[in-house]
């Protein structure tokens, strides 16, 4: 599933979820690690514990169902 989004930026807290992004002909995978609040960049850490070569937006990436929180408002 895709991150949802408000006016005001993510719906939810992504941090910790598992995350696969398509990078050319490979598929990414990892934990999000930090998401910049400015411009919805994200630091990705692959399962063997090294972060991603890139940063990207939150927007790109698939979230794999689960793996995050959600707290009612």
């Amino acid at each position: 599933m895709k991150a949802a989004f408000t006016r005001s930026g993510p719906k939810h807290d992504y941090r910790g979820a598992h995350v696969v992004l398509k990078h050319g002909d490979r598929d990414l995978l990892g934990t999000i690690v930090d998401i910049c609040p400015d411009e919805f960049l994200c630091h990705v850490r692959h399962f063997n514990g090294e972060m991603w070569p890139i940063c990207p937006s939150l927007s790109r990436l698939e979230i794999l169902e689960s793996t995050y929180e959600v707290v009612e408002s």
